[in-house]
């Protein structure tokens, strides 16, 4: 479960917000357009079966991957313009490490 929580609500209504993101691994459409948003003390759950994409999207809302195509913006601002400031705002657990061999 990803939880995003914003100290002053009043100032930005969406954390994140994705704008149609596509996602291709090893010539595989993992998932394509994909748009959603969270606001400010809202929690989303990301669940199906495996090989959907859940890791890979996981990897991408935290830096980990670039996306093949779409946007993802973290309190109105592209998370590739600015990544310092992005993950310095983000903290990822996950059940492997980040990093293949």
């Amino acid at each position: 479960m990803l939880t995003f929580l914003q100290v002053d609500a009043g100032r930005i209504q969406n954390m994140l917000e994705v704008v149609k993101l596509s996602c291709i691994r090893e010539d595989t459409v993992l998932f394509s357009e994909l748009s959603f948003t969270v606001s400010v003390g809202e929690m989303i759950q990301v669940e199906g079966p495996n090989g959907v994409g859940k890791t890979s999207l996981l990897r991408l809302l935290a830096g980990l991957s670039s996306p093949a195509d779409g946007h993802i913006l973290w309190q109105q601002m592209d998370t590739l313009d600015d990544r310092e400031s992005y993950h310095q705002d983000l903290l990822y657990l996950g059940h492997l490490q980040g990093v293949k061999a």
